[in-house]
């Protein structure tokens, strides 16, 4: 027998076999049911679903269906290719694969100035994903979508605009500006996206903490939590780099913000500041 089919006689001889009923197993597998997130290179991701085998099925058969629905001689898209466009499509709250709309979760876009305008073809920074193509980064600032919020780099050094007010609350503006300082838990190791970490003083407001950027962090919900029962205390924080931590033996950590890059500067300008150094060097 090939591998293939070796492997679905003996699933299927396990399941008649198990001392434990198939009905009692599924049962605790269903606890165990998630949908999984993984980067990816070249601007691509994997998503995961371990469901009841019921409901897998059908979507895959229903993805299947409407692939071939759509299959024709004007349709340079493969099968395979269609049926992720159809997912795509239904999981994002569209109709099928001809119309993929935007997500409706906030997302941040970072893109170098020079990237949007179509001068250098620097990647553009998707907010919990990394590095993605600037033409992606471009539909996504063209379709308007208000769930993406477009953040323009420095072209001098790749930093973003600064976002900050002084008061107790702190104003969605500081905490997407704290989403792109962070990026992630500042922790050490922990890699907990800035989506679902919280806003934290790092000296607390009762103890003369103010609210700005260099005395917020945005901790995930578990490490939050570590702050205040623990021994654990973070650093302070800067404009450019969120706070380290010192550990109960007294190790400090530093903190592990993203790696930014200068951005390109595109040809033409480059041609130009030569041009203009040209004229003032002595004839």
């Amino acid at each position: 027998m090939v591998p293939g089919r070796f492997r679905a006689k003996v699933r299927t001889w396990r399941e008649r076999h198990h001392p434990v009923s198939i009905d009692v197993r599924h049962a605790k597998s269903a606890l165990d049911r998630r949908v999984e997130y993984s980067p990816d290179r070249d601007g691509m991701a994997w998503l995961s679903a371990y469901l009841p085998a019921d409901q897998a099925s059908g979507i895959w058969a229903r993805a299947t269906a409407a692939a071939r629905a759509l299959q024709g001689a004007t349709e340079a898209r493969t099968p395979t290719q269609l049926r992720a466009d159809n997912v795509a499509a239904w999981l994002l709250g569209g109709d099928n694969a001809d119309g993929i709309p935007s997500p409706t979760a906030q997302v941040l876009v970072t893109v170098p100035v020079f990237a949007l305008m179509g001068l250098t073809d620097e990647p553009a920074m998707l907010d919990g994903y990394g590095p993605i193509p600037p033409s992606m980064a471009r539909a996504l600032v063209a379709d308007g979508a208000g769930s993406f919020h477009r953040v323009l780099t420095d072209p001098r050094d790749g930093a973003p605009l600064e976002i900050g007010r002084d008061s107790y609350r702190v104003p969605k503006a500081l905490r997407q500006w704290l989403r792109l300082r962070d990026g992630k838990c500042p922790f050490p190791g922990c890699s907990n996206p800035s989506l679902d970490n919280e806003a934290d003083h790092v000296l607390a407001w009762a103890n003369g903490g103010t609210t700005g950027i260099s005395n917020l962090g945005q901790p995930c919900p578990k490490h939050h939590r570590l702050k205040h029962s623990t021994l654990w205390e973070p650093t302070a924080a800067t404009k450019d780099e969120p706070p380290g931590w010192i550990s109960p033996t007294g190790r400090h950590y530093q903190s592990e913000q993203p790696d930014r890059e200068p951005p390109h500067w595109p040809d033409i300008i480059n041609a130009s500041d030569s041009r203009q150094d040209d004229t003032l060097v002595p004839t």
